[in-house]
C-alpha cells in the first residue's frame, strides 16, 4: 500500500521537529521540509486520492497543508496562478473563491502556530468623513507571498538570483553596502523581476547568507577540480532541482567546467540514431545495483554504461535511479523543457 497523508503527515512533522522554533520565523525556513521531485508528485498523488475527505477538514493534517502552499511556491510559483496549479495539484479543474478564502485562512492559522511567518501588506488611504480627511490604515494578509518567503527561493526565481550572485562575486565590498545602497544595486540588476527584487531587498540577511553560501561553494569547487555534485553538500546545502532545472547553477559553481561538476550523474546523448542515457561508473562497495528509469534498466559497473531511451527522453521528468540492494539513491532528475540539450 501506497502512502496515505496520515504517513506524509508523521513524515513532515518529523522533519519540522528538527528545525529550532527560533528559525521557523526566517525567509526560507520552510524549505528543508518540502520533498524531492520525486517525492513531491508521489505526495501529490496522494493528495489527489484523499482530498474529498480532507478538504473538510484541513487542520487535521496541518504540515501536509504548509508543505502543499510551500511545495507549489517552490516548483510552480507564478503570481498570477496559483490557484490553478492548487487545483491540479488536487485533481480538481477550478476551486470556488470562496473555498479558496476558506483554504487560505486555514492555511495561515496553521502556518502561524507552527512558528511559520505570514506576512501581511499594509496600505493607507484617506476617507473624507464630515468635511474630514481621516487617514486609514488597512491590513491584507499575502498568503502567497507568505508561501514564497516560507520556501526562500522558488525555482522560477533562481536564474536571476544566480545572476546577483555572479555580480556580487566581482564587488570585495558587496555585503557591507548600506540597505539604501543595496536596493539600487537590485532594482537595477533584476529588471522586471518584481517579487525577486522584494524578496531580496526585504530580506537582507537571509539574502546575503545564501550568496556567500554559493559565492564559497564556488571558491572551493574551482580550488579542488576533482569535487563533483554529490561533494557539494558537505560545502554547502543546496536543492538538488537548483542543478536538474536550471543549468546556470552548474555552470556559475565552476565557470571553466561545469559538466565536470555533474560527472557522477546521468546524461543525456545522441548516438547512433537513439537517444541515449550516460550512466557513470558505481562505486565497488555499492554493487551490485541497477540503473533504472520507468521501466528501464541497466545494471550498474564500477565503468560508465549507456541506457537507450528514445521516446522515454521526452517525459517531463526523466528520472534516473540507482538501486543497491533495498536502497535506491536518486542521480538525475532532468527537465527537458527548461532547455536541456543532447550532448
Amino acid at each position: 500500500m501506497g502512502y496515505q497523508l496520515e504517513n506524509w503527515e508523521v513524515s513532515f512533522e518529523e522533519k519540522l521537529e528538527s528545525l529550532d522554533a527560533p528559525t521557523r520565523h526566517k525567509a526560507g525556513a520552510l524549505l528543508p521540509l518540502i520533498p524531492d521531485r520525486e517525492e513531491w508528485t508521489r505526495f501529490v498523488a496522494t493528495l489527489q486520492s484523499e482530498w474529498g475527505a480532507w478538504e473538510h477538514d484541513l487542520s487535521r493534517y496541518p504540515a501536509c497543508l504548509v508543505v502543499l502552499y510551500g511545495g507549489l511556491a517552490f516548483y510552480e510559483y507564478d503570481e498570477r496562478v496559483f490557484w490553478r496549479h492548487f487545483a491540479k495539484a488536487i485533481g480538481k479543474h477550478s476551486i470556488p473563491p470562496n473555498h479558496q478564502v476558506e483554504i487560505n485562512q486555514s492555511f495561515s492559522q496553521i502556518a502561524e502556530r507552527l512558528g511559520f511567518k505570514i506576512l501581511h501588506k499594509v496600505t493607507h488611504r484617506t476617507v473624507h468623513l464630515l468635511q474630514l480627511d481621516l487617514p486609514v490604515e488597512d491590513s491584507r494578509t499575502s498568503y502567497v507571498s507568505s508561501a514564497v518567503y516560507q520556501v526562500g527561493i522558488p525555482l522560477s526565481f533562481w536564474d536571476g538570483f544566480l545572476e546577483i550572485c555572479e555580480w556580487a562575486s566581482w564587488q570585495n565590498s558587496w555585503s557591507a553596502l548600506s540597505d539604501e545602497d543595496w536596493a539600487q544595486v537590485v532594482e537595477k540588476r533584476m529588471g522586471g523581476q518584481t517579487r525577486l527584487k522584494k524578496f531580496l531587498i526585504d530580506n537582507r540577511e537571509t539574502t546575503t547568507a545564501l550568496i556567500k553560501e554559493l559565492l564559497e561553494a564556488r571558491e572551493i569547487l574551482s580550488a579542488d577540480p576533482n569535487l563533483s555534485l554529490s561533494d557539494l553538500s558537505q560545502a554547502c546545502f543546496l536543492r538538488k532541482e537548483y542543478f536538474d532545472e536550471v543549468p546556470e547553477t552548474a555552470e556559475f559553481l565552476r565557470p571553466k567546467d561545469p559538466e565536470s561538476l555533474l560527472r557522477d550523474r546521468g546524461q543525456l546523448v545522441w548516438s547512433d540514431d537513439h537517444i541515449r542515457l550516460r550512466l557513470p561508473g558505481v562505486a565497488a562497495d555499492k554493487l551490485p545495483a541497477t540503473w533504472r528509469v520507468d521501466k528501464k534498466i541497466q545494471s550498474a559497473a564500477t565503468t560508465p554504461r549507456e541506457l537507450i531511451l528514445d521516446s522515454s527522453a521526452f517525459q517531463p521528468l526523466v528520472n534516473l535511479r540507482l538501486v543497491s540492494g533495498i536502497h535506491a539513491e536518486i542521480k538525475s532528475s532532468r527537465v527537458l523543457s527548461r532547455g536541456d540539450s543532447l550532448i
